[in-house]
């Protein structure tokens, strides 16, 4: 009975040893798989981190455009602030500079006098001229370039704005 029994014994033992090396490899295989995926999760990670990186770095880089740009267009800002303090400066002064050029159209007021006083100079035979045909071409080629100056300043357009107008004034002439 003992060898009956002793081989039962050791039979029930290797049955246990079997079912326990047969959980063991269920165990292992299932905590290899569970190792298996978790590499996979690892190298997914690794990936998405790689790419976070990769992102990081361009916004990064993007900043720093964004930053420079701004820097720049703060000094645009500032250098059209000043122009636009000194265009207000000038247009304050242009509305006395197109009534000079306007006073310039209107010149008859200075040569007519003068060509009176000196009709009066020669009916008064106080001018002297020893060639009397060059005075005259000299008086003429004057009349001609004084109506060219007065039909010029005629054709120029000058815009006068409000103080309160930030846009840019123009003078342009028209061509014919």
């Amino acid at each position: 009975m003992f060898g009956v029994k002793g081989s039962k014994n050791a039979y029930d033992r290797l049955s246990i040893a079997v079912h326990n090396k047969h959980s063991v490899q269920h165990r292992l295989q299932f905590q290899q798989q569970v190792l298996e995926n978790q590499r996979f999760r690892l190298k997914t990670v690794e990936s998405q981190l790689q790419s976070a990186t990769v992102q990081l770095h361009t916004l990064r880089s993007n900043l720093n455009q964004t930053q420079i740009s701004y820097k720049h267009m703060a000094t645009l800002a500032k250098e059209f602030k000043d122009l636009e303090t000194y265009l207000k400066e000038v247009l304050a002064s242009s509305a006395v500079f197109q009534d000079q050029l306007i006073n310039l159209i209107d010149f008859e007021h200075v040569i007519e006098p003068l060509n009176d006083i000196y009709q009066q100079m020669i009916n008064n035979k106080l001018i002297n001229f020893n060639n009397k045909n060059k005075s005259i071409e000299i008086i003429h080629l004057t009349n001609e370039s004084l109506e060219k100056v007065k039909d010029m300043i005629k054709t120029w357009n000058i815009i006068i704005m409000d103080e309160d107008d930030i846009s840019i004034p123009r003078l342009f002439i028209e061509d014919d």
